[in-house]
């Protein structure tokens, strides 16, 4: 994104090079992989974002989530990340640091992000959501 080379020259300024991956656009289908092979996932948006699939699945692996605090980000985070201002590549670097440097955190993170998520936005929670919805205005 529009940040993306000042957010490779942090990574580098910080020597986060062997922990921090920018991934850029990544075909959906190899998004298991990832998520299972990081520590933890970011999700930053410019935009007043209402929901995120991808932050979502991130959180339904049990992943730790960083995410800018922004439109309806902090409703589905909801406690299950840190979140940070937008535009703040500083508070950002320090989040990941913090993560890097703190596997029990990591953990527990993501056990509640995988909980928040499943237990919000499984694919039976949204068919028993629109039964209901269903039921009422028929």
């Amino acid at each position: 994104g529009a940040k993306g080379e000042e957010t490779k020259q942090l990574v580098k300024e910080l020597a986060l090079e062997k922990n921090v991956h920018l991934m850029g656009l990544v075909n959906y289908s190899e998004t298991p992989q990832i998520y299972n092979s990081s520590e933890f996932l970011v999700h930053v948006f410019t935009y007043d974002a209402t929901t995120s699939s991808s932050l979502i699945d991130s959180m339904a692996v049990g992943k730790a989530i960083i995410a800018t605090s922004i439109g309806e980000i902090p409703n589905i985070v909801n406690g299950a990340g840190v979140l940070i201002p937008e535009n703040n590549i500083q508070a950002l670097a320090n989040e990941m640091n913090q993560l890097i440097e703190n596997p029990t955190l990591r953990k527990e993170l993501g056990e509640k992000a995988r909980k928040i998520a499943l237990e919000r936005f499984s694919l039976q929670k949204t068919v028993d959501e629109l039964e209901e919805l269903y039921s009422k205005i028929q």
